[in-house]
């Protein structure tokens, strides 16, 4: 039961004067391990390195968490990260409600805005497909360790969900922007995914639905080519209307994705409501 499962999680939450505090050294190490990890990334192939560095770190994060999970006295499945026989349906469904919210933006975008073409591109090898597909899976599976575990349920077992929502988006765009990433994009972009992965973490109390959504959305530019690696596909937009595009389209990206995570919570929240007491 949702309710019954809550209030177990809620039960060892860290002190509210010290949970932000906690989190906030929980993020100091997060970054350490990535910029530490990250100096060994020069002496290999770009795609390899950040392979091998998605998949270090996430290791890295995953022995983070278990010390403070050990400082704190508490559980792997109180923030979330529990194995069930749910998971990988979970996963599998976020990977095509993310792939699905893409296509969706792309369609809008070409009725709302100006007609975007797709046209196919030279087909990369295979060898090359499976090395992007893991290395986005586990650039994924690094962010969401770091965002929407340990840090995302301790904040809200302390702080409530809206506050934690907040801050934890805010955390990771701005892990973006030390990234490199322009403003633009980190705000337009990255913060309103912050949202949705929060929210679909939230529902569904663990991570599997969360980074299946991740993956399926970094895929899918990369598919489409909106990436600096070469894609499946390209996309094309007439010169008359380019300029609306590069425009506008990302605030319409941005008001489709935080449309859709305040979807999703408000249909969780009703069925919640509407579900019997004795359940």
């Amino acid at each position: 039961m949702v309710s019954d499962y809550l209030c177990e999680m809620t039960s060892q939450a860290v002190p509210r004067a010290i949970a932000l505090p906690r989190v906030a050294l929980f993020w100091m190490g997060y970054l350490a391990i990535l910029v530490v990890v990250g100096l060994g990334r020069g002496f290999l192939p770009p795609r390899a390195g950040s392979l091998v560095w998605g998949v270090s770190c996430s290791l890295l994060l995953l022995a983070l968490t278990r010390y403070f999970l050990g400082r704190d006295r508490r559980s792997w499945a109180e923030i979330g990260l529990r194995w069930a026989p749910s998971s990988a349906l979970r996963f599998l469904s976020g990977l095509a409600f993310g792939f699905a919210l893409y296509l969706s933006i792309l369609g809008i975008t070409s009725r709302v805005i100006a007609p975007i073409t797709v046209e196919a591109a030279r087909t990369p090898p295979w060898t090359t497909v499976l090395l992007i597909l893991t290395t986005y899976l586990s650039l994924g599976v690094m962010e969401e360790l770091g965002f929407r575990a340990y840090t995302f349920w301790t904040l809200t077992a302390s702080l409530g969900p809206g506050i934690t929502q907040v801050i934890v988006a805010v955390a990771f765009a701005a892990s973006h922007l030390l990234y490199g990433w322009a403003w633009a994009t980190v705000l337009l972009g990255v913060l309103p995914s912050a949202f949705l992965f929060g929210i679909a973490a939230w529902v569904t109390r663990g991570l599997a639905l969360p980074l299946g959504i991740h993956v399926a959305m970094n895929l899918a530019r990369w598919a489409a080519g909106e990436t600096e690696y070469p894609g499946l596909w390209s996309l094309q937009v007439a010169d008359a209307g380019q300029a609306a595009v590069a425009a506008w389209a990302p605030w319409l990206g941005a008001a489709i994705t935080l449309a859709t995570a305040l979807a999703i919570g408000a249909f969780w929240r009703r069925g919640h409501q509407e579900r019997p007491a004795a359940a």
